[in-house]
């Protein structure tokens, strides 16, 4: 026989607060979701020039630079795979405050990283309405439509 909380026909199904994802969940289901994208992206930058079609391209697009050296090296590369770790790390951390990943470790860890993902989001999203990027770059635009603004 079912709990006393299961309606007609729910029997051992548990009640429906217990199977329907909460709003919470949802919210850190999407976020967790786009940073792992981003980390995506930034780990196909570490190795190619995507969506453009050379790294000259990307240089002009993206750095506003023709110097063939201002996108070169292990530095960058390394740049884009750290922030690819960090973004992935920022993923579980937000999975776990929402309850869609179980915690391993100490719970303050995860709720003061949590504030620290959304000091680091809101951070970058007014920087990138106040930081100056040339207007003349194609960047400039999906800078502020992709991290700033909503219109």
């Amino acid at each position: 026989m079912g709990k006393a909380t299961d309606g007609p026909g729910e029997q051992g199904r548990g009640a429906p607060a217990e199977r329907a994802a909460t709003a919470t969940q949802w919210c850190a289901g999407a976020a967790a979701l786009v940073c792992a994208v981003v980390a995506g992206f930034h780990l196909v930058w570490a190795l190619s020039p995507w969506p453009a079609q050379t790294w000259w391209e990307w240089n002009r697009t993206v750095m506003g630079t023709d110097d063939p050296a201002a996108r070169t090296g292990a530095g960058w590369a390394g740049a884009c795979l750290l922030l690819a770790g960090l973004l992935v790390s920022a993923a579980w951390i937000v999975g776990v405050c929402g309850g869609l990943f179980r915690r391993i470790g100490p719970g303050w860890f995860y709720r003061i990283s949590c504030w620290g993902v959304v000091a680091v989001f809101l951070t970058r999203g007014i920087l990138g309405l106040v930081k100056d990027v040339p207007d003349d770059l194609p960047a400039h635009d999906w800078n502020l439509y992709l991290y700033s603004r909503c219109d």
